[in-house]
């Protein structure tokens, strides 16, 4: 049987994460042309697409759960690119 989604609790976990991720990019800016480098529209792509699927895997739907989907957004750059660096680290083991 299929669900319906509700367009506007996408929505707002969408904006909410986005916002987190635009707070991240104002924050860490030093200068002006910060906020239109490659890392900022990463971070702010980023936190779209966590939205997404955050509000896919999610299992509430209320006030403090949207304010998560804030700060999952502030920290979803970060969270991924520590991934990345870990997942390169790792040896992997070669069958002989």
């Amino acid at each position: 049987m299929m669900t319906m989604i509700d367009i506007n609790l996408l929505l707002l976990t969408i904006l909410m994460t986005s916002l987190g991720a635009i707070s991240n990019v104002l924050i860490w800016a030093q200068k002006w042309e910060d906020l239109t480098s490659f890392e900022a529209i990463k971070s702010i792509l980023l936190g779209f697409i966590v939205g997404v699927v955050w509000f896919f895997v999610r299992t509430e739907r209320n006030l403090p759960d949207s304010l998560i989907s804030f700060v999952i957004g502030y920290t979803a750059k970060d969270f991924i690119e520590a991934l990345i660096e870990r997942f390169k680290n790792m040896k992997i083991i070669e069958k002989t």
